[in-house]
Formats: structure tokens, sequence, C-alpha cells
């Protein structure tokens, strides 16, 4: 990821993240609300993706704007998050041992 330290995201906080970057512009809640359901039969109250959208941007992972309605946009790349994500896979249960990780995609 970029040269600061960011927070840790919970799994759900990643699939909200995923949403926004998925969409390449900003959102408001109830496009992510919209969407999580649509998409992904995730059904989650309103107030529960208000939290999600608060703690991933105070954490450091999207920023907030007002025009009528909060929109939400990511202010990390998407790919550097990506790549992060994947070399903590790498390390945790595989070694670091890219053949090793590259073995076991193949079998799935």
């Amino acid at each position: 990821m970029e040269d600061k330290k960011l927070k840790k995201l919970s799994d759900t906080e990643k699939f909200v993240l995923k949403v926004i970057f998925d969409e390449k512009r900003p959102v408001t809640c109830t496009e992510v609300i919209d969407i999580l359901n649509r998409k992904y039969g995730k059904k989650y109250a309103d107030t529960t993706v208000y939290t999600f959208l608060k703690n991933i941007r105070i954490k450091g992972y999207i920023s907030i704007y007002r025009e009528n309605v909060n929109y939400y946009e990511p202010c990390i790349d998407r790919d550097a998050f990506v790549k992060s994500e994947i070399n903590n896979i790498l390390m945790l249960w595989f070694d670091n041992d890219k053949e090793k990780m590259k073995k076991f995609i193949d079998m799935i």
C-alpha cells in the first residue's frame, strides 16, 4: 500500500471497500446498501453500513464529501491494496513461497 501504515480492516469492511472500488466513482451509503443487497445478497441495516463506512474512513481508506448527501470514494490505490492483501496471505499461509501459493491456486 501507500507509505503510511493504515489500520487493518475487518472482512466486512474490506467487502464494503470492494464495492466502492468496483463502482469507480463516488457513491452514497444508499448506493452501497443497494449494491451489497442486489449483487451479493447482503442485507445490512442502513445504520450498520453507515458504521462500516465511518470506520473505513477513520482508518484512512476512503474519503467523504458532501453534496446534499455524503459521497464516499477511495483515497488509496486499489491495486496497491490488493497486492498488500495477497502479500499478507502469501506470508501467513504459504511461508512467503510463491510456488506453494501457485500450486495451491492451481488446485482450486
